[in-house]
């Protein structure tokens, strides 16, 4: 509706007379010309120049007239602003130009009609309400036909099978029990490889753990449900832990089961290959100079003067530590301690008066 009615106005606009104007579907016309008709201002002699069609988007000039028009304002334009001199007559003096079409170009209406300009491109692109409407309609209709497509091979599936379409027939007699169940067992088997999904819901006055899975056949992944697990009588760590396990088991799903307690799962398979980690890394974190620097200074802790060389030499001119001293105060101090001294012990032995160098 909203295109019909823009193709009459710009019949409407093709009224004023002129013949070499733009049109909906041309788009303004801009000739560019290396001399344009020449005008009378006074002494002087002007006319139009192509450049503006560079400074002003939307404006378009007339050969017939010698005048410069809008083309969005004498397409779109309603009201009084369709006998403006920019849509009707056409704009030509010259002399004036530079501020009369800036003034234009800046203005409420202008600014409207570009607007207006560019929704009807949007619409163009994106169709018109009716449009998008029908495009949703079909859309709907593809995905209906879809949803009846899944319906029509689950009534040929039970036809087949001779199955209620109401109800379903698990007794233990029945050829097509647990059938689905059976599918996935079959395919978590086959895969060897699965993960597992649980969540607790309270049902009345029962907790009920629902256990799901997610598996791949080849390289489409699938997520199912198993079944309910009852964990109404206890609900810590291990209980249900044991309840998965035994659900797995009720299913001949075969899972190795390496941990006594869930405390053991976590230190098994989280805590010590964390701690290996981190000790396998220690070499890359610090280098040999440190590590040996730091043998040192154990060495030092606990008396060793031979092997706490590579610390003494390190310190002893920042400290103005007398080698041959220390070595003598540091066999006298471990005679002064027990056999396996602590840090206290040192502590408590070694004095500043006593033992400068030490100290």
């Amino acid at each position: 509706m909203t295109q019909v009615c823009l193709v009459r106005r710009v019949h409407q606009k093709n009224e004023i007379g002129v013949n070499d104007l733009g049109t909906l579907s041309t788009g303004p016309r801009r000739p560019v010309l290396t001399s344009y008709k020449k005008s009378q201002f006074g002494k002087q002699l002007r006319s139009f120049r192509n450049q503006w069609f560079n400074d002003f988007e939307w404006l378009e000039y007339s050969i017939e007239r010698n005048a410069a028009f809008c083309y969005v304002c004498r397409i779109f334009s309603t009201g009084n602003f369709t006998q403006d001199v920019w849509t009707h007559s056409g704009f030509d003096n010259w002399q004036k130009f530079g501020t009369k079409v800036n003034g234009h170009f800046s203005s409420k209406n202008h600014l409207t009609n570009v607007e207006k300009m560019n929704s009807y491109k949007k619409t163009k692109e994106t169709g018109s309400v009716i449009t998008q409407i029908s495009s949703f309609h079909k859309e709907e209709v593809t995905k209906n036909r879809k949803y009846m497509s899944y319906l029509i091979e689950i009534v040929l599936y039970l036809a087949k099978q001779g199955i209620s379409y109401r109800r379903h027939d698990e007794k233990c007699d029945s050829l097509n029990q647990d059938l689905v169940r059976q599918t996935i067992i079959y395919n978590i088997v086959k895969t060897g490889h699965f993960a597992l999904m649980v969540d607790e819901a309270r049902s009345h006055k029962q907790e009920q753990l629902s256990v799901c899975i997610r598996y791949a056949v080849g390289l489409e992944s699938h997520e199912r449900f198993l079944q309910f697990v009852d964990v109404s009588s206890e609900q810590d760590a291990n209980s249900i832990v044991a309840a998965i396990y035994q659900c797995f088991e009720n299913l001949n799903i075969k899972i190795e089961q390496n941990f006594s307690s869930v405390s053991n799962f976590w230190k098994i398979t989280v805590y010590f290959p964390i701690i290996d980690t981190a000790i396998a890394n220690l070499k890359y974190r610090f280098s040999e100079k440190n590590l040996s620097m730091a043998c040192s200074v154990d060495n030092f802790m606990s008396l060793n003067y031979d092997g706490s060389l590579e610390f003494i030499n390190h310190y002893k001119d920042i400290l103005s530590v007398k080698i041959e001293v220390l070595k003598a105060e540091m066999m006298v101090i471990n005679n002064c301690l027990p056999p396996n001294f602590t840090l206290e012990d040192l502590k408590d032995k070694v004095k500043k008066d006593s033992f400068p160098n030490l100290y």
